[in-house]
């Protein structure tokens, strides 16, 4: 019965997905830089401080937004008022990321911030 469900699994998921950063709400890190980052909305510019990351991260599928795996080098933190991100800082974040749902999410993954280290700038 096992291998049954295992090949109904791979045959409906692509493969590189298999490999992907889940966005199901297991616990992560991600390494990265904050920045300010702009997006037009209806001739408007919104700015968001936003994790840049070292290299494209492949974030799987949510199955109700988006059946694809996404490439994305910039997420929006989302951070608990304890938590406070300076501009140029790295750090390494735990939390989850999870497929953008609403107008107030300017990147298509965000990532909920639960804890994080700072790293030293080079």
């Amino acid at each position: 019965m096992f291998i049954k469900y295992l090949v109904i699994v791979l045959v409906l998921l692509p493969f590189e997905a298999l490999s992907c950063i889940p966005t199901d709400g297991t616990k992560v890190n991600m390494t990265g830089t904050i920045e300010m980052s702009e997006i037009n909305i209806k001739g408007k510019i919104k700015k968001f401080k936003s994790i840049k990351l070292k290299h494209d991260q492949c974030f799987k599928p949510d199955r109700v937004f988006l059946d694809t795996v996404l490439y994305l080098d910039v997420l929006q933190p989302v951070v608990p008022s304890t938590i406070s991100l300076n501009l140029g800082q790295q750090y390494v974040l735990n939390g989850e990321a999870l497929h953008w749902h609403t107008k107030h999410h300017y990147t298509k993954v965000l990532f909920s911030v639960s804890s994080v280290k700072t790293l030293t700038n080079k």
